[in-house]
């Protein structure tokens, strides 16, 4: 008999390390997104009673095991300022097929609990997604943590391989659903493109910066884009579209943030564009190494009178000047020198004419 009983001992011993399985549940960082998969900053600012999406990328690292059905729950605390949307289906979760998922209040927060209905795959790799928003003004954190329970996995035991990749977590902060607000714009020219300096206030979620431009006021195009980096100050440069120039151009500054609202500074009117370069052109503009020859011309109005032409480099060192007697003609050619390298320069017109200013062509030369 007591031989019997230690073969039955031996025998229950062999099942149940023979029953073991080792692998291992992981999570990688919870994140938040808008509803169209747009990543918000971190920590993210979620405009109160507005929607997002809280992803949750679940794991199971192992190559080789399946971690048995009902070895792990997944415990999702939602933090005291958030709560599921409730037009939000748990059932129609895109895990529902390994996890059976359910909500309660515990602890003044929302927790969600997956409890593991069917073996997670090697290899497994998916990312839960709840639809949520925020309820209350202020911040709070976002907890999750995978536990290995074997709750009901019989006749399985689920061993952890790495219990330190079991949690996450992200502080988030509730904000009243506002705009940005801008509190400054300046508009200047410089070296005849427009510079553009604003600065903002309360950018939460936002999604692009559009500086546009208008030649009438009224009718304005996008010159480019900037993305938020959260500093408040921003810069931004552009040169205009060939022939828009002179006269007066208007440029504002629109913002756009993730659920697509816009937002306008004020106008800012930028007078006298590159005047001097306004009517005047250089051809051909990059200039090919074999040719040296080049056609300076108006687009309205004559050259007349003495010109003195003056040729810099990119520094701005001086490589040679010369003069022109023009009568009435709209366009002349002007030789450079022979010996001119491949480089960056600028062609200066003077007529010396009191209160006239000095017309500047920039110009590239090729090998």
């Amino acid at each position: 008999m007591k031989l019997f009983s230690i073969l039955l001992l031996l025998i229950f011993s062999y099942r149940t390390k023979a029953q073991a399985v080792f692998a291992d549940p992981s999570f990688g960082q919870v994140f938040i997104t808008a509803e169209d998969n747009t990543i918000l900053n971190v920590p993210p600012a979620i405009p109160r009673e507005t929607t997002y999406l809280l992803k949750l990328p679940i794991y199971n690292l192992n190559t080789g095991n399946a971690i048995p059905s009902g070895a792990t729950k997944i415990k999702i605390g939602l933090g005291s300022k958030m709560m599921l949307d409730p037009a939000f289906n748990l059932f129609t979760t895109n895990t529902s097929a390994y996890f059976s998922w359910t909500a309660e209040s515990s602890g003044g927060q929302i927790q969600l609990t997956g409890n593991q209905v069917a073996p997670l795959p090697q290899n497994y790799s998916d990312t839960g997604i709840f639809l949520v928003k925020g309820f209350i003004l202020g911040g709070s954190t976002i907890t999750t943590n995978f536990l290995v329970t074997n709750h009901n996995s019989a006749p399985f035991t689920l061993s952890d391989e790495n219990g330190a990749n079991n949690v996450s977590s992200l502080a988030y902060f509730i904000v009243e659903s506002v705009p940005v607000t801008f509190t400054g714009l300046q508009v200047k020219e410089d070296n005849c493109a427009v510079a553009v300096n604003f600065s903002v206030e309360n950018e939460y979620n936002l999604r692009k910066y559009i500086i546009e431009y208008s030649v009438n006021g009224i009718n304005f195009f996008p010159a480019g884009e900037l993305l938020p980096h959260g500093n408040g100050h921003y810069y931004f440069r552009f040169n205009m579209p060939q022939g828009v120039t002179g006269g007066i151009i208007y440029v504002r500054v629109k913002s756009e943030d993730i659920d697509g609202r816009l937002q306008y500074t004020e106008i800012k009117p930028l007078r006298d564009l590159c005047k001097g370069l306004s009517a005047t052109t250089l051809y051909p503009n990059p200039v090919s190494g074999n040719r040296n020859l080049v056609t300076i011309s108006k687009n309205a109005g004559v050259f007349t009178g003495n010109h003195t032409i003056t040729l810099f480099d990119y520094t701005g060192r001086k490589i040679n000047s010369s003069r022109m007697q023009l009568v009435n003609t709209m366009a002349f050619e002007y030789q450079l020198p022979h010996t001119l390298a491949a480089g960056n320069y600028t062609l200066r017109l003077e007529t010396g004419i009191a209160g006239e200013e000095p017309v500047t062509l920039k110009f590239q030369k090729m090998q």
